[in-house]
């Protein structure tokens, strides 16, 4: 009795450090074809530089400048170079597992994210609880009336996203009015939505209304 119980303590205590597990764990971790500029070396001397208040950048694959930006045991978020900003955030779901998301932002010529989710074995998740709105979900009552208008104006629609674990929420930001000129913004401001905010409850993503 005293082993069977002993066996199933130590089997809980394995269990709780996998789920314990922290976005810093997860960096480390990750693959290099899934942040294939940044070496498991180049993420430990980032992750040492952070944490000890340095603004000292390490080199990424190609010679350019990597720095770590933020970093909590829900979310991480780092420059793998001057133009890319990455963010992992950890999410719990409703089967006490847990999925990966990773937002790649560009910033050129203004900021538009990418959204994947993985699994804690960073294999693509099989079933992507999020994805990113369609270029007709940004667009307003007049927006939808006058779609051929916006379309002239904005060939594309660049979104910015990021993630806030600990408020459990994904915020994504219509970054359309920094990439057209004054002129043009007054315009298409009436047009489209500005933001979209999802609150995240046990790994299901759903619109704040």
């Amino acid at each position: 009795m005293k082993k069977a119980v002993l066996i199933l303590c130590m089997a809980l205590a394995a269990w709780l450090g996998a789920t314990a597990r922290t976005a810093r764990d997860f960096f480390v971790a990750a693959p290099d074809d899934v942040l294939p500029l940044l070496p498991q070396s180049v993420r430990l001397d980032m992750l040492d530089y952070f944490a000890f208040g340095s603004t000292r950048p390490s080199t990424n694959a190609f010679g350019g400048e990597a720095r770590m930006t933020a970093l909590s045991d829900a979310v991480l978020a780092f420059d793998t170079d001057k133009d890319v900003n990455v963010q992992i955030a950890v999410i719990p779901t409703a089967k006490a597992d847990t999925l990966l998301a990773l937002v790649t932002t560009l910033r050129m010529p203004v900021a538009d994210s990418d959204v994947q989710f993985f699994t804690t074995g960073w294999e693509p998740a099989s079933k992507a609880p999020f994805s990113m709105p369609l270029y007709a979900e940004w667009l307003s009552a007049e927006g939808l009336r006058h779609s051929d208008d916006v379309h002239t104006e904005l060939p594309f629609m660049p979104v910015s996203a990021e993630f806030d674990p600990e408020a459990r929420m994904l915020m994504l930001s219509n970054q359309a009015p920094e990439y057209l000129d004054k002129s043009r913004r007054d315009s298409i401001a009436p047009r489209i939505v500005a933001s979209r905010v999802y609150d995240i409850t046990d790994g299901k993503f759903m619109l704040r209304k």
